[in-house]
């Protein structure tokens, strides 16, 4: 009987201490992927010796590793006020490093971007980076990122609201954790069943990097670079395996489809074509002879935080702003009908410009680079917020 993709289950689960393979929480921890593939490596140590033979010697088992990928759709939000989550939800903590729970929305008032709540401590719920929802006006529902806090009083956040908006709530965000901030690793297992149950469990995972695609009129995905440490397999039945057979996972996410976009540089609204945001990550390996090998995978610094984006070509705007090296904001929504996901970084550098000809059309193909502002915050990293409401 062939093992199919469809019988399989995922789960991501954080590890209690690096390499432990945490055991997940059913069926609180599965996650609907898209092509995940974690392959299991042990490093052969091959040996030098001279035999009396032309072939060498049997090599000895060395560190265990395990490297893959995997993709979600960006999906809504699921789970009571103050508490929501997210299909791959650990996976996005892990890519960028600092997740903000959401605040249930309360009531106040805006003024030139200065949110004043009825009941003043409210304010200090929020953080910095944090992607807000304004609603309550006579208009449409804004939505906005927290730039400061001044505690018990108000918080300031960009864009500025268009409307006399008078709710306010933070939605979940994941921003760049500051260098102090403790990193986490993960556990993922990946289940079985056919003609037995098999369970690969990988531990010390941690995500190298993770590209959010927005293709034209299509489903909005992010695809995890994975590397872990150590990895245990068992199967029910054979040496002693226990594996309990598990119930079926039904989710109900709803992706987010890229279009009907709403994207701003520089405070410029844009028609793109194409946009992609990529966080990257320089990972170190700490080993230790006292232990199978690799005892930890340290974020060292974040190679890359940026992406690209295109449109039709209409002029000079952008180009000049590439060749003057000037900063800008950039500002993006898309909405499922139901709620909405924001990208949202206060201080962009074009880092490339490229025209090209389309099917007898000018193109312009940007690349950009996320930076910290002046005004980062002490506790958070605010070179790029990614939100879901």
């Amino acid at each position: 009987m062939a093992y199919i993709d469809k019988s399989t289950q995922w789960s991501v689960t954080k590890e209690a201490v690096y390499g432990d393979r945490t055991a997940p929480a059913l069926p609180d921890d599965v996650v609907e992927l898209i092509n995940p593939t974690l392959t299991p490596n042990t490093e052969l140590v091959e040996r030098e010796v001279l035999k009396n033979s032309l072939v060498g010697a049997q090599p000895q088992l060395g560190k265990e590793t395990s490297s893959g990928s995997c993709e979600v759709e960006l999906a809504s939000t699921t789970g009571a006020d103050g508490a929501k989550t997210i299909n791959g939800d650990l996976l996005y903590e892990a890519a960028l490093g600092h997740r903000i729970a959401d605040v249930a929305a309360t009531s106040g008032t805006v003024s030139s971007g200065v949110v004043t709540f009825t009941t003043a401590s409210d304010v200090d719920n929020y953080t910095v980076g944090q992607a807000v929802i304004c609603s309550g006006g006579a208009g449409d529902v804004e939505y906005a990122v927290v730039r400061s806090i001044t505690a018990g009083v108000s918080m300031t956040i960009s864009p500025a609201p268009a409307d006399d908006q008078t709710m306010f709530g933070g939605l979940l965000s994941y921003t760049v954790a500051k260098p102090r901030d403790e990193q986490i690793s993960l556990s993922i297992q990946e289940y079985m069943e056919a003609a037995s149950r098999i369970e690969y469990t990988y531990g010390g995972v941690v995500v190298s990097d993770v590209t959010i695609s927005y293709p034209v009129a299509n489903i909005v995905k992010a695809n995890f670079s994975l590397a872990g440490a150590g990895y245990a397999v068992e199967e029910d039945g054979v040496n002693g395996g226990v594996v309990p057979a598990r119930a079926s996972v039904c989710m109900t996410n709803v992706p987010y489809i890229a279009k009907n976009m709403t994207f701003k540089y520089g405070g410029t609204a844009y028609n793109i074509e194409n946009l992609d945001v990529k966080v990257a990550s320089e990972i170190y390996d700490t080993e230790a002879l006292t232990t199978a090998g690799i005892t930890n995978k340290t974020v060292t610094g974040k190679s890359e935080v940026g992406g690209s984006f295109a449109v039709e070509y209409t002029g000079t705007t952008l180009f000049s702003q590439y060749k003057d090296g000037t900063s800008g904001e950039i500002f993006g929504t898309v909405s499922n009908g139901s709620s909405t996901a924001i990208v949202y970084a206060p201080r962009v550098v074009l880092t490339q410009s490229d025209k090209s000809i389309t099917s007898g059309i000018y193109k312009e193909s940007l690349s950009y680079r996320c930076l910290s502002s002046e005004g980062c915050s002490d506790t958070v990293e605010d070179a790029i917020t990614i939100a879901f409401q």
